[in-house]
């Protein structure tokens, strides 16, 4: 499985290690990556893929990484996922901004949005500027216990998906019951 992630000040990286952790406590062979061109989905058989935004904006790295693997994206259960400082309500996960691009061209298993961080210790001038003039304070809306619930759904939706997929194959090969019973070790294994 590939996790890939594009945040500005680390935040949303913290997000995205949050969610390997859960689904490698699955059983999950996880790699957290950037989206940076080599990178690349075909050989991962699932994807998580989050940003940061920035007025309902997602970083340019993302936005490239998507529209570069789009097709390889579109090809294999995928997840996205976004974290700002936008005002939303709990529960909120109507895509919003590019997520919107996003998630209509992928039609992935599911979107999320999370909270994001303020540190202006780690803001540019011109971003602590913009903060300022909204009179936003240091902030951490990220809910670790959130993301982390998400992490379990995707972990749950992959089980099936693998327990599925690999029930097929074998009771093909070995007899429907011999496939049925297996289930529960081979999906983990």
């Amino acid at each position: 499985m590939l996790v890939v992630v594009a945040s500005r000040h680390g935040a949303t990286s913290e997000l995205g290690e949050w969610i390997c952790g859960t689904l490698r406590d699955g059983g999950h062979q996880v790699a957290l990556t950037r989206p940076v061109p080599g990178a690349d989905p075909q050989g991962a058989d699932a994807v998580v893929l989050g940003s940061a935004t920035y007025a309902k904006r997602w970083l340019g790295d993302a936005n490239s990484w998507f529209a570069h693997y789009r097709e390889a994206l579109v090809e294999r259960p995928t997840w996205v996922f976004d974290s700002g400082m936008a005002p939303r309500s709990v529960g909120d996960d109507v895509p919003l901004g590019d997520a919107v691009r996003v998630v209509d061209a992928l039609g992935p298993r599911g979107f999320r949005h999370f909270g994001g961080r303020i540190d202006r210790a780690l803001l540019s001038r011109a971003e602590r500027a913009i903060v300022g003039a909204l009179r936003k304070p240091d902030d951490d809306g990220r809910s670790r216990p959130e993301v982390e619930a998400w992490a379990r759904e995707i972990d749950l939706e992959l089980g099936g998906l693998l327990t599925g997929a690999l029930g097929g194959a074998l009771g093909g090969a070995l007899g429907a019951g011999a496939a049925t019973r297996d289930r529960g070790a081979i999906a983990r294994d």
